[in-house]
Order: C-alpha cells, then structure tokens, then sequence
C-alpha cells in the first residue's frame, strides 16, 4: 500500500523527497527507504535537482507511469460502477460530503486540486 501511494503521489510529477515526506505523513527516512524499494522494482528514479544540488528529485520511470496510470483508471472506473445505480442528485450528495471529508482532514492534492 505505501508504494502505491508513493507512486501515486508521483502520477503527473516529480516530487523533491521532503515534499513526499509530507504528502504521504511519513519521516524522511521512511520515505527513503521507501523510495529506495520501489526503485529497484524499476518504477522510480531519483535525480539531482536542477535547482538545488543537494535535493533529490523524485519521478516514475515510463514502466511505473504505465502501470501507475492502469491502478488509477481501476479505481476510477470501480469507484465509478460501485454509485452508477445512485440517483444523480444523491452521487452529487455524496461528492460534496466525501470533498468535505478529504478537505478537513487536508489531505494533500494528488490528483489535483478538489473543487468544494
């Protein structure tokens, strides 16, 4: 589960190791360790930072951008079947209470910012 968030986080951009150590809430060292896993599965790389020589850059190989992008439109499309037999007006409930929910708790945008 961790590594699908990471790889997750990462979907439609690189990301500097602090910045996934606060979207995914966990220590720098969790994180690295982390990364280090899922690179060596070949669906991540790390690179010096343009800006910064001291910062890493994080990013997915095209294998775990494939891959990544095939788990996000399963979900999608699943959690997209699960409400497809709700009336229209009660999905549009449900998206207002669960953008609420996901708001409140501040959870980082991954896929992009929510619209509330």
């Amino acid at each position: 589960m961790p590594q699908a968030q990471l790889m997750c986080v990462l979907k439609d951009q690189s990301r500097g190791m602090g910045e996934i150590s606060v979207m995914l809430r966990l220590d720098k060292s969790s994180v690295t360790g982390l990364v280090e896993r899922v690179e060596r599965r070949g669906y991540l790389r790390r690179a010096m930072s343009a800006t910064d020589r001291r910062a890493i850059t994080v990013s997915l190989t095209p294998d775990g951008k494939r891959l990544t992008d095939a788990f996000y439109d399963e979900v999608s499309q699943r959690l997209a079947d699960l409400v497809v037999e709700v009336p229209a007006a009660d999905r549009a409930h449900l998206t207002r209470i669960a953008t609420g929910i996901v708001l409140d708790e501040a959870v980082p945008d991954v896929f992009g910012a929510l619209v509330s």
